[in-house]
């Protein structure tokens, strides 16, 4: 994924941005996965 640091400023914006919001909704739906669906011993 090295072409987002080589587009314009605003390309490296939204594509950290991107990562930001894929981060989060990945914490999210791990914790809710884990609170919801506990792992069987």
């Amino acid at each position: 994924m090295q072409w987002a640091y080589t587009s314009s400023p605003l390309g490296v914006e939204a594509f950290i941005d991107v990562n930001a919001y894929w981060y989060r909704s990945a914490i999210v739906e791990g914790s809710a996965s884990r609170l919801l669906r506990p792992p069987k011993a």
